[in-house]
């Protein structure tokens, strides 16, 4: 299953990126969030039920979602940063990924561990994570920007 979702997230990632290009990063981070939600909602089925073959289809849904994730945020990031202040949101954008990287495991653990819910409502939390992101996201437009001339310089020169 691994190997599926390593093999799909190339896909997805060429994919998006092939996407981004025509339809720009917003619609296809969207893309890619409703794509996690479906899987995620897939894992959660899989587990109730006894459609074992699901966990198939999750695993290589959740791999085209990561792939095309990571095909389009950046572009998202570039887009909407200021060039002279590019390091700045980078590093903001680093942080934030480092804090989900521990707010997941960490909501989960306490969701299965110490309130001793099932691992399926952990992944519910996890959807909730996705549609909360979707929802702070529909508010950040990507429309090309026509920066001032002080946002086109290095940050040193324009302070």
């Amino acid at each position: 299953m691994l190997g599926l979702a390593i093999s799909t997230a190339i896909v997805g990632g060429i994919v998006a990126g092939r996407l981004t290009d025509m339809f720009g990063p917003r619609r296809v981070l969207n893309g890619a969030l409703y794509v996690w939600i479906g899987a995620m909602t897939g894992g959660i089925v899989a587990a109730t039920s006894s459609l074992d073959a699901l966990a198939w289809v999750v695993g290589g849904a959740g791999g085209l979602a990561l792939g095309a994730t990571w095909a389009a945020d950046r572009v998202y990031m570039a887009r909407i940063s200021p060039p002279r202040l590019l390091g700045e949101f980078y590093g903001l954008y680093a942080t934030v990924g480092r804090f989900a990287t521990l707010l997941g495991p960490l909501a989960w653990g306490v969701i299965v561990d110490v309130l001793h819910l099932p691992r399926t409502a952990a992944m519910g939390a996890l959807i909730v994570f996705i549609v909360a992101g979707r929802v702070i996201l529909s508010k950040v437009d990507d429309s090309p920007r026509s920066w001032e001339e002080v946002d086109l310089l290095p940050a040193t020169e324009a302070d």
